[in-house]
């Protein structure tokens, strides 16, 4: 996959809020304080911008966004979960799920593995593609209005596309679930008056079978970052507003099952965009 420019902006404001960030003086371990809990939730919208999808070599290269409906809003949520352990270590738990069902009736042939929805027939889509990702940041140069923390961590892949007849007389569908390694970058910084700008960036990119924990050489790719401004509320509730780019995908030929269509090649790549409002709170 050709580098997206998409990270680059992300990973521009993310080097902007470090900056800011190792102009602060930092701060000691707090010992009397080594424990802290942070509780995240994201409501919002998120929209495919590109989506394209093709399940066999001589599969159709679908179009979810021109062809499938997904040139829609999708309601977006997103909880996580923030234990700092003193005041450089923190562990993180995000669940984020998506989940783009929609129902189009045909403007052409479609070819998925070997089966041919025809033109004009209505078909159900359902792109499923929820994740579970843990990580461990480190705070390289926080101060009490500002941090820098990168990192590391797993996300559970955990994926069901499927393309069914509205009849239910034919169908294709594919199941993915596994291990994705990823690195992370985390800012925020104080603007005063209790307003505050932040960001991330976490993602990876496995061009062969050993960075990607699959077992073929298949081509995969993550990306998911944001933006964010909010003010803080009160001592433990802050609130915020958060522009979001999620994307990857995955392209290559994997073994396939001697029962199963098709010959394992599969080319999926989503670039997509959620606006949402967040709050969190810390005890």
């Amino acid at each position: 996959m050709k580098p997206m420019i998409w990270i680059y902006i992300f990973s521009l404001a993310l080097l902007i809020g470090a900056s800011a960030a190792a102009q602060q003086q930092p701060v000691d371990d707090d010992e009397d304080d080594p424990f802290e809990l942070t509780l995240r939730a994201d409501l919002g919208v998120v929209t495919p911008l590109y989506h394209r999808i093709q399940y066999s070599e001589e599969g159709t290269d679908f179009d979810y966004v021109g062809d499938g409906g997904q040139n829609v809003l999708f309601t977006f949520n997103r909880l996580a979960t923030d234990v700092r352990l003193g005041s450089r270590h923190h562990l993180t738990f995000v669940f984020q799920p998506l989940r783009l069902e929609t129902s189009v009736r045909l403007a052409q042939d479609v070819t998925v593995d070997d089966a041919v929805f025809e033109e004009g027939q209505p078909v159900d889509l359902l792109y499923n593609f929820p994740y579970y990702r843990t990580t461990y940041l480190y705070d390289l140069r926080q101060s009490e209005d500002a941090e820098f923390s990168i990192g590391g961590g797993l996300q559970i892949r955990n994926a069901t596309i499927v393309f069914r007849r509205a009849d239910g007389e034919l169908q294709r569908d594919r199941r993915d679930l596994g291990l994705v390694p990823l690195l992370k970058l985390r800012t925020r910084r104080s603007l005063g008056d209790d307003w505050f700008f932040g960001g991330e960036l976490a993602g990876f990119y496995a061009p062969i079978r050993y960075l990607n924990i699959s077992d073929s050489d298949v081509e995969g790719a993550i990306a998911d970052g944001n933006l964010l401004i909010g003010r803080t509320l009160d001592e433990h509730t802050r609130a915020y507003l958060t522009l979001r780019y999620v994307g990857g995908g995955a392209q290559g030929t994997s073994e396939q099952p001697a029962d199963e269509p098709g010959d394992g090649f599969t080319r999926n790549w989503i670039h997509a965009l959620s606006l949402a409002v967040g709050f969190e709170y810390t005890f």
